[in-house]
């Protein structure tokens, strides 16, 4: 968020770019990356990044894990997003 890495600007928009979701509400814009794994008994799914508001100069960071037997990887990846968004705006 403060684009301190040791990387070059080109390869922070970059990757910025790759990880934007959407507009979300009220000129937040989300940016994120979602990830599954699993030990043997349990799916889980993850899902990490930031919402920022640049008219605002505000910026927040999330992380929501679900724990799941539920093998449709889409319908948890949205439930996940959902759900953070939700959780954000609460």
């Amino acid at each position: 968020l403060l684009n301190n890495l040791p990387v070059s600007q080109y390869a922070l928009n970059q990757t910025k770019n790759l990880l934007y979701i959407s507009e979300i509400a009220r000129g937040w814009k989300m940016y994120g990356k979602t990830g599954c794994g699993t030990d043997n008994y349990t799916i889980k799914y993850w899902f990490i990044g930031w919402i920022t508001n640049e008219e605002k100069n505000k910026s927040l960071i999330f992380a929501s894990l679900i724990k799941t037997q539920q093998k449709d990887i889409a319908k948890i990846r949205n439930l996940c997003v959902t759900n953070t968004i939700i959780k954000l705006f609460e």
